[in-house]
């Protein structure tokens, strides 16, 4: 009976999935992606819903609590136009369903292991290649499907269909060579453009496989529930959810000091350049102040990042059991963290100061929202990693990055370096920079036309106009609310 129950649970699934195979190709062919992406996830969410009442599998309802976000972030792809904030919002998509994926079973979305995310969620989102395979093989079900009506009336269909095509093949070229009208009739409804074909096919195959996937894990896959080891929470198993190995508080000591060592100098020397002006700077290092805020920038928010990597792997390889060990360790990470905040500060000084000199960019605003989520995630580091409640960790980090993604769209980055930049003086305005922004710009770069002149005013007037014909050309599946404000605004400045 059960077996019954899989076989048909497996056959819809696999049926839903060619329909989202078939709608994918609809929707989401046509780059960039707008509100087409917005309709598909919401038709993936109407797809679960109906598997999801024929399930025949325990499923955790906590992690329902991912589906509202999951459809803001696809939903801000028809309110945004920048490509930037669009691979952003796709990126943090992807985690929470990751995430769905991963806690169906369990529906504990507020603990993981520091593996979890985003180790887990990158296996498991290779693994929904090797969970269609499954889903193809009917969950072991073949021999079975293969003895139903239904299974036999498929296979004879295909075999018809086989039998069939090269005997019409052979027919249409022979009434193909006796009538000129019936040759142009059929050379116009089977000529292929083999490029559009291929687009039509690899999105498809590619919506299938990956929303195959998805879908069997959620509905078809019996998973196990996580469990705790040693107080700490652990995956379906611990072998693979514990570190391949240990080391003692010996060797975790001799690294974290070195570095604080390290960064201890750095700071030091970051006091006396950043509070002793910019003549030191240029006195010390030969070069201008701007340059010397410009050379470092990137590498500090990397030294930032690498810094998070190191406490990280340093907590999970660290032997625990001592209580000494673990204060040890403490006070090691958060001196580090400390120190790693102030590094943190001088790039952020270094990124004004540079603004100040050429303006604001688009990997600039990123670069300091990554600032920002480093800050938070440090701060939650120290509040659970380091008080031993590591399993609410990579939830909180995971958290924190979607709210600064969030905030991010709501900021509009591309309109605000419009805004920001346009008003410096106009010796500085680079005009070619501003024409190479996203339709999100393009209100605040009409109402800043009046301030342009000379060679920032021509080329920002030529990429208005181009932008037009562009806008009202294009296709309703890359529509965004962006772009429909860009529109409005320029046909405004013609009237």
């Amino acid at each position: 009976m059960q077996d019954s129950k899989t076989l048909e649970l497996a056959l819809k699934t696999l049926a839903a999935t060619i329909f989202l195979g078939v709608a994918g190709d609809l929707l989401l062919r046509d780059v960039p992606w707008g509100i087409g992406f917005s309709i598909y996830a919401f038709v993936i969410l109407a797809v679960g819903a109906y598997l999801f009442r024929n399930r025949s599998l325990d499923f955790g309802y906590g992690v329902l609590w991912v589906i509202p976000p999951a459809l803001l972030f696809a939903s801000l792809f028809a309110w945004r136009d920048s490509n930037d904030l669009k691979l952003l919002n796709g990126t943090c998509f992807a985690l929470l369903i990751g995430v769905f994926a991963l806690r169906a079973r369990s529906g504990r979305v507020n603990v993981a292991t520091l593996i979890d995310y985003p180790c887990r969620l990158l296996e498991r989102w290779f693994g929904f290649l090797i969970d269609f395979v499954e889903l193809l093989g009917l969950e072991g079900h073949t021999k079975e499907f293969a003895g139903l009506n239904m299974g036999k009336r498929l296979a004879a269909g295909a075999r018809g269909v086989l039998i069939a095509a090269p005997i019409l093949f052979v027919f249409g070229v022979l009434f193909a060579s006796s009538d000129a009208v019936f040759d142009h009739l059929a050379q116009r409804a089977f000529s292929v453009d083999l490029g559009d074909l291929g687009s039509h096919v690899c999105v498809t195959v590619a919506c299938v496989w990956i929303t195959g996937g998805f879908l069997r894990r959620i509905f078809l896959f019996s998973g196990k529930p996580p469990v705790r080891v040693d107080g700490e929470l652990q995956g379906p198993s611990p072998a693979v959810s514990k570190a391949a190995f240990h080391l003692g508080i010996t060797e975790i000591t001799i690294v974290l000091s070195t570095l604080n060592a390290l960064f201890l100098a750095f700071v030091a020397i970051q006091f006396r350049y950043l509070f002793g002006g910019s003549a030191l700077v240029q006195r010390t290092a030969h070069l201008s102040y701007a340059d010397y805020a410009h050379q470092g920038f990137f590498e500090l928010v990397l030294v930032a990042f690498l810094g998070l990597a190191v406490l990280v792997a340093g907590h999970s390889v660290l032997r625990k059991d001592q209580t000494r060990d673990w204060r040890s360790f403490a006070a090691l990470a958060f001196t580090l963290i400390a120190l790693i905040l102030v590094v943190m500060a001088s790039a952020a000084t270094r990124l004004q100061i540079y603004v100040e000199a050429y303006g604001i960019t688009r990997e600039r605003i990123y670069a300091m929202s990554i600032l920002l989520w480093l800050t938070l995630v440090f701060g939650w580091f120290c509040a659970t990693t380091l008080r031993r409640r590591s399993e609410r960790f990579a939830p909180g980090a995971l958290a924190s990055l979607l709210f600064v993604a969030i905030g991010l769209n709501a900021m509009n980055p591309d309109g605000f370096i419009a805004r920001l930049n346009a008003s410096r003086s106009l010796a500085r305005i680079d005009g070619e920079y501003l024409s190479s922004l996203s339709d999100d710009a393009a209100p605040q770069l009409v109402s800043a036309l009046p301030h342009l002149s000379g060679d920032a005013l021509a080329k920002v007037a030529a990429s208005l106009r181009a932008r037009r014909k562009e806008l009202e050309g294009e296709d309703w599946r890359s529509w965004d609310m962006g772009a429909e404000r860009a529109l409005q605004s320029i046909q405004a400045l013609k009237r």
